[in-house]
């Protein structure tokens, strides 16, 4: 009799919806203190939310995070250049770069070594100014190229040397690796054409005067040009 009365009570309880709510209890309590992380914008924003109102931290005062979007890298408007394999040579020299629109740049490079002994014994002189049109297939990574340059030297040992001019032209081509946003290293080769005419002479000691002996052109023709260079982005234009 008894055991038919707690059945009866139980279906009783059952029918009122009592055992829904101490489901819904327990599983309240076994939540409760929990911190819930809810993604209200998963990209950008991001929202700790506590449960239980008696928390010692406020709800409403729950930090709210938001992350930095990435900085978007611009497209390059404005490089400076120099190549390390002259500079190993102690050949100063400079090269600036500019892109007026994405797949196509202009370049310009001057060199400058001038160096001259106390005694005028000997002497490095040369300067060599150069243009260049780059077509960029794949923006920042690969181009082809067309260039010009024209040149004086001015190369002497022990009294005797060699003085004359140079103009070349031809086609190059390159590759630009990324080493962060600012910089790149760049490698580079060239083929063309050289004509270069020159005067052998000799300088007369103690008296500062050169003395012509003869005089030669030169041709040349095959790889004109290379290049290792370390570059510097100074210049960026957003991407839309």
């Amino acid at each position: 009799m008894r055991k038919l009365l707690i059945i009866l009570s139980l279906l009783m309880i059952m029918i009122s919806g009592k055992a829904q709510n101490a489901v819904y209890d327990l599983q309240y309590k076994a939540l409760r203190d929990r911190l819930l992380w809810q993604s209200v914008r998963p990209d950008t924003i991001y929202r700790f939310i506590f449960s239980d109102p008696s928390s010692p931290i406020n709800p409403k005062a729950a930090p709210l995070v938001v992350p930095k979007p990435p900085k978007k890298t611009g497209d390059p408007v404005l490089a400076l250049k120099t190549n390390l394999l002259y500079d190993a040579l102690i050949t100063p020299n400079i090269e600036l770069e500019y892109w007026p629109c994405r797949h196509l740049s202009f370049t310009g490079e001057w060199l400058f070594p001038w160096y001259t002994s106390a005694d005028h014994a000997r002497a490095y002189e040369l300067t060599e100014v150069g243009g260049e049109l780059r077509w960029w297939p794949r923006p920042y990574h690969f181009f082809l190229g067309a260039y010009g340059a024209w040149g004086y030297y001015d190369l002497e040992a022990k009294w005797k040397g060699v003085q004359g001019h140079f103009i070349s032209y031809g086609l190059s081509t390159g590759w630009q690796w990324r080493l962060s946003r600012h910089w790149r290293l760049e490698g580079s080769v060239a083929f063309g054409y050289l004509k270069s005419p020159y005067t052998h002479y000799r300088d007369i000691k103690h008296d500062d005067r050169l003395v012509r002996q003869y005089s030669k052109e030169r041709t040349y023709l095959g790889p004109t040009k290379i290049r290792l260079s370390l570059v510097w982005v100074i210049g960026e234009r957003r991407r839309r």
